[in-house]
């Protein structure tokens, strides 16, 4: 894995190739590209695309099943406090993997995680 600190431009250069084709270029196959392990580069992309205003063009996103096995439909998700709430709408087959898909969100489920703690559970 990278163990140099991502620069400005190389963030902007990955942050486009993200928001120009998200299905070619989706998290898993950016992290393996740059070599930066899929976490770290997320947060980094969604708290870009925050701190830039770009939410809008964020209309539906992926989430490896793998590591995250704890989550359902309907759930709300957070990869952090500050970054995007989300909510998973779908769990589907891609290319062999398992993922779940999901939208933008403004309020939080019943069940709503922080990375991989429960935070509020009204079920």
């Amino acid at each position: 894995m990278r163990t140099t600190k991502l620069t400005d431009d190389e963030l902007k250069q990955i942050v486009d190739e993200y928001l120009t084709n998200k299905r070619q270029n989706n998290i898993s196959v950016l992290a393996k590209k740059y070599n930066i392990p899929y976490p770290t580069l997320r947060r980094h992309i969604h708290k870009y695309i925050k701190d830039n205003g770009l939410e809008d063009l964020i209309r539906e996103d992926q989430l490896p099943y793998k590591g995250f096995e704890f989550l359902e439909i309907g759930d709300t998700f957070q990869h952090s406090e500050e970054l995007t709430i989300w909510i998973i709408t779908e769990k589907k087959k891609v290319d062999g993997d398992i993922i779940f898909v999901m939208v933008p969100s403004r309020i939080k489920s019943k069940r709503h995680w922080v990375g991989r703690r429960l935070v509020k559970d009204d079920g």
